[in-house]
């Protein structure tokens, strides 16, 4: 079983290899494109990209162009620390860290590498070393 320190990195890591693979995007995990490879990735669809999971894949008739979508869902399932609540950076206040990746994409512009870099802070500062614990990422965030 992997700690929660390590899932951190595993998103952190994913984010990073994802970007090696894709362009930037916002506003959707992945950008418009009339065929596949997907070109485009916000942050986490980055990581979605990276882990190759293409379960959730559906077409967009109103935009009349194939967009492909992972629910949050399945990035929930690979990567739980999304589900965990940490301090927003931007914000100066808590919210589940899916919330705070889509909000550092879309709204403040934050590089792909950047939230990874940030996501990465968390694993850092969530394990105590020098009592060997786990503390609650918001308050180990005001520390």
């Amino acid at each position: 079983m992997r700690t929660m320190n390590n899932q951190y990195r595993l998103l952190a890591d994913a984010i990073r290899l994802g970007c090696t693979m894709t362009l930037p995007h916002r506003q959707a995990f992945f950008g418009p494109s009339t065929n596949v490879p997907i070109r485009s990735t916000c942050a986490m669809g980055a990581a979605l990209y990276a882990a190759g999971d293409e379960s959730v894949r559906t077409y967009d008739a109103d935009s009349a162009r194939c967009r492909f979508y992972w629910t949050w869902e399945t990035a929930r399932e690979l990567f739980p620390v999304v589900a965990q609540r940490a301090w927003h950076p931007e914000h100066k206040m808590p919210e589940l860290i899916e919330i705070i990746i889509e909000n550092l994409n879309d709204v403040h512009g934050w590089s792909r590498e950047q939230i990874a870099d940030w996501i990465e802070t968390l694993a850092e500062d969530v394990f105590d070393a020098n009592t060997g614990e786990w503390r609650d990422p918001i308050t180990a965030s005001l520390t």
